[in-house]
């Protein structure tokens, strides 16, 4: 089968549909990937190539449209047709059996292209909050898988999100209580407020400490000092296995990817979303981990004259995974115990199960 795998711009969006596009191959099927000429995107899907993903690389110029200027509105909204009549013609090209899209504002042409051509086209969400295109879509979507069980989209069905990071299990990791192993991370991009507001904040905690910061490209002067005294590597990227095997408690934003290797792989979270993500899906994604008791959500301050010192929601959250309950037992080691809420590493059999209602053959 010719399979059409459609996902762009952002790591939220793209390894998950590499995860998949990984399966499909190792079952004998083709894959198309279709995706837009970001830069970030076209430089992990090449690294995904080299790395040995046999899939043919399809790029349409395309723009998001929520939070773009009425320029670019306009030319999005001209530019239309003609991207619609592009990807039906690769449709026919390729003779696609079905797509599968993973989010993006790309999403837009192609569903329209499925619904001309008849063709049956699956939708992914990863967040707790539909994204714009995916919602508009749903509406040709025959399944639209989800990660988070708390949608109640018509067509849903709840697989997890195709997580690909699996530490080893069966590796009994060292725990000093006297010395906590914190990892900060802020994504490949790095995040301002991480790299300027936590070095600070843990500082005014004056407890021992073992830290390993990930900054983000070229962003290593951007990092506020840390204490003298404090174990500290400031890294602009890291190896994720190492440095989640090596941690103890992780600080970190609110992608839908990473709290789900975090949650699989049993990690303690201190999580701060992103306070202008769109629909305000970051926190939706951290509020419910919290609620299964796998992490506490801090809000980012809204009053930017704050000192970090004062950061006094984080300082608190700190001190409850430091605290111990009246067995002795301290509550970062009671999450690293617990039973993740989803299984993330068995979404690509419940999509597969789901698909092969309608292609046997899959």
């Amino acid at each position: 089968m010719n399979i059409l795998v459609c996902a762009a711009k952002t790591g939220g969006h793209l390894f998950p549909a590499l995860s998949f596009c990984k399966d499909a191959i190792r079952r004998g099927h083709k894959v198309i990937f279709l995706g837009s000429k970001n830069q970030l995107e076209q430089k992990i899907i090449h690294q995904a190539q080299l790395d040995g993903v046999q899939l043919d690389y399809l790029q349409i110029g395309i723009d998001g449209f929520r939070g773009t200027n009425l320029m670019q509105k306009i030319m999005f909204v001209i530019r239309l047709p003609f991207l619609i009549m592009k990807i039906c013609w690769w449709l026919g090209k390729h003779k696609i059996s079905f797509a599968i899209g993973f989010g993006g504002f790309i999403m837009i042409p192609l569903g329209f292209a499925i619904f001309l051509m008849r063709k049956k086209i699956y939708l992914h969400e990863q967040n707790a909050v539909m994204g714009s295109a995916n919602r508009m879509m749903s509406r040709f979507a025959e399944k639209i898988f989800t990660s988070f069980p708390k949608s109640s989209y018509p067509k849903q069905i709840v697989s997890g999100n195709p997580v690909q990071l699996n530490l080893d299990q069966g590796v009994e990791q060292s725990f000093d209580p006297e010395n906590i192993k914190i990892f900060v991370v802020g994504g490949s991009q790095g995040s301002y407020f991480l790299n300027t507001f936590i070095p600070p904040a843990i500082n005014s905690l004056k407890k021992n400490f073992q830290i390993l910061h990930q900054c983000g490209f070229k962003k290593k002067d951007e990092v506020s000092k840390y204490k003298s005294h404090l174990n500290v590597q400031i890294e602009e990227f890291v190896n994720m296995i190492d440095a989640i095997t090596w941690a103890d408690l992780v600080i970190c934003r609110c992608g839908a990817g990473t709290l789900a290797e975090l949650s699989m792989n049993q990690k303690p979270m201190i999580m701060i979303p992103l306070p202008n993500a769109i629909d305000n899906h970051q926190f939706m994604n951290a509020r419910f981990y919290e609620d299964a008791h796998q992490g506490i959500l801090c809000s980012e301050p809204t009053d930017k004259e704050v000192l970090a010192s004062d950061y006094e929601e984080f300082r608190n959250a700190i001190e409850k995974m430091l605290s111990t309950n009246s067995r002795g037992e301290m509550m970062i080691k009671r999450i690293s115990q617990s039973k993740p809420p989803i299984d993330h590493f068995n979404a690509i059999a419940i999509m597969v199960d789901s698909i092969k209602e309608n292609f046997q053959e899959y």
